[in-house]
């Protein structure tokens, strides 16, 4: 199994003792007022049945409500209950199929379907998908290199911050050619290895100013 190392230094002002990991949220797109279907950005995991919680901004997540999924579009996702206001560039922060089971709160932290390990080996699954944040505010794990959403939470699961397409590195990638730059693929340092004669190089993909991707030479 080859798998990419995660990484987040966590700065809040109210310290995060855990951070547990999801798969993309959703970015809200255009200010939209009592609606019960908000759009937003395409490109995103969320799904039916999952739950989430509004934030104004990654550093406002709120627990006031608790929202569950109806159903989703590519560009828009329905949720049950009463119509909710929404400000353009707000977030949808996923719980995926969360077992909480109130209507607003903290979150249990325990409906994330995605794997993450805590070796690189991955013989080491993380329980629930979550991590603790190390003394230091550092917290980390090994996955497959898909860009993930990060929610930090205190001890008590009050929610701080959410760190948004976080990306893996894999650092031991060797190719003798680069494959097509990705969103996928971003933060992926690989080694192309060169012919006979040739110097081996390392390559990092990143994204450019016109929102394309591509790989960039690491001196």
């Amino acid at each position: 199994m080859s798998l990419s190392r995660y990484f987040v230094n966590i700065e809040d002002r109210v310290p995060a003792t855990f951070v547990t990991v999801y798969g993309r949220g959703c970015m809200v797109n255009g200010a939209q007022t009592a609606v019960t279907t908000v759009t937003v950005h395409a490109g995103f995991d969320l799904a039916a049945s999952d739950k989430f919680l509004y934030a104004e901004t990654p550093t406002n997540v709120k627990t006031d409500r608790i929202f569950t999924v109806s159903s989703v579009t590519a560009s828009s996702v329905t949720f049950s209950g009463l119509a909710h206001s929404f400000a353009d560039a707000s977030l949808l922060v996923p719980l995926g199929t969360d077992s909480v089971g109130i209507a607003s709160g903290n979150p249990n932290w325990d409906g994330s379907g995605v794997t993450i390990y805590e070796d690189p080996a991955g013989t080491l699954a993380a329980t629930n998908s979550t991590v603790s944040v190390f003394p230091g505010g550092e917290a980390g794990f090994w996955g497959t290199g898909a860009p993930l959403w990060l929610v930090a939470h205190t001890a008590a699961g009050r929610p701080t911050r959410v760190y948004l397409d976080v990306g893996g590195v894999s650092y031991n990638t060797q190719v003798t050619s680069l494959p097509s730059a990705s969103l996928e693929r971003a933060g992926t340092v690989v080694l192309l290895q060169g012919g006979t004669g040739v110097a081996d190089k390392r390559y990092w993909c990143g994204k450019l100013a016109d929102d394309t991707y591509d790989w960039f030479e690491v001196p």
